[in-house]
């Protein structure tokens, strides 16, 4: 899983609060986080924890997009200080490739919801 990932940016700034790891307790949140610089609010999500049920039966879609909604409608206030947002993950939300990546983008497209 993300363990070594979790470990090698524990000391990055996390304003998302903690993630737990059964291996290892809680540990900082550095898989989703937000950041100004400039005009511009930059959004790092986790689009990992969408391919995976052992991270979706862990509650950490449903954190992340609770997060994500709250820091969007903050982000959304600050408009007149920060008047960009900017939102980036690790895989794509549309793909044209070959096939390989079809599958994963419509599931962050349409999400895992039950």
């Amino acid at each position: 899983r993300f363990n070594a990932y979790t470990h090698r940016f524990a000391n990055q700034p996390s304003n998302s609060g903690t993630v737990t790891m059964p291996e290892f307790g809680p540990m900082p949140n550095n898989w989703w986080f937000s950041w100004n610089a400039g005009l511009v609010h930059f959004v790092s999500i986790s689009t990992e924890v969408y391919m995976d049920q052992y991270y979706i039966d862990l509650g950490l879609v449903a954190r992340q997009w609770e997060w994500l909604r709250q820091d969007l409608m903050r982000a959304n206030a600050n408009r007149s200080e920060a008047p960009w947002i900017v939102v980036g993950g690790h895989r794509p939300l549309y793909c044209s490739c070959d096939g390989d990546c079809d599958g994963a983008s419509e599931t962050l497209r349409d999400g895992v919801w039950d």
